[in-house]
C-alpha cells in the first residue's frame, strides 16, 4: 500500500508538472504570436506604402517633364514601446492622407497646414483606450510628405 501511494504521488506530481509546463509554453507561444502579428501588420502597412510609391515613381520616370507629384507619405508616431497603438495610428494617418499621393505637390505648398487640419481633430480607439491625434511635425520635400503624429491618451 505504501508503494501504491508513492507511485500515485509521483504520477500526480508528474502530471501536475506537465500541466504547468504546457501552460508556460502556451503563454510564451501566445506572446510570440501576438508580437509576430503586430510586426506583420506594420510590414503590410509599409509594403502598401512602398507599392504606391513605386507606382508613382514609375509614372515619373515615364513622364519626366510632368509636374512634381507627391509619391510617398511617411508617418512617425511619438508613442514609445506601444507597437499596437503606433501601428493603428500610423495606419489611420496613412489612410487619411492617401488621397494626396499622386497629386501635385503644389496643393501641399499652397496649404502646408492641410495634414494638421485633417488629422488633429481625430481620435482613435485602440485596445479600449482612446487617443487624440495631434500632428507635431510636417516636412514637405521634392516628392515626399513626412508627418509626425502624437497620440495623447484621453481619460
Amino acid at each position: 500500500m505504501i508503494r501504491s501511494s508513492g507511485v500515485k504521488q509521483t504520477l500526480g506530481a508528474l502530471i501536475l508538472g506537465m500541466i504547468f509546463g504546457a501552460t508556460g509554453v502556451t503563454l510564451y507561444a501566445g506572446h510570440d504570436l501576438k508580437t509576430m502579428h503586430e510586426q506583420l501588420l506594420e510590414q503590410q502597412q509599409e509594403n502598401e506604402a512602398l507599392e504606391t510609391e513605386n507606382t508613382l515613381l514609375s509614372e515619373q520616370v515615364q513622364n519626366p517633364n510632368a509636374e512634381a507629384v507627391l509619391s510617398s507619405i511617411r508617418v512617425d508616431c511619438d508613442i514609445p514601446d506601444d507597437v499596437p497603438v503606433q501601428t493603428a495610428i500610423k495606419s489611420r494617418v496613412q489612410k487619411n492622407l492617401a488621397f494626396l499621393q499622386g497629386r501635385s505637390l503644389q496643393i501641399l505648398l499652397d496649404h502646408p497646414d492641410l495634414p494638421n487640419r485633417i488629422i488633429d481633430p481625430q481620435s482613435i480607439t485602440v485596445e479600449n483606450r482612446k487617443f487624440r491625434l495631434h500632428v507635431t511635425l510636417v516636412i514637405i520635400t521634392d516628392d515626399e510628405l513626412y508627418v509626425r503624429v502624437n497620440g495623447q491618451l484621453q481619460q
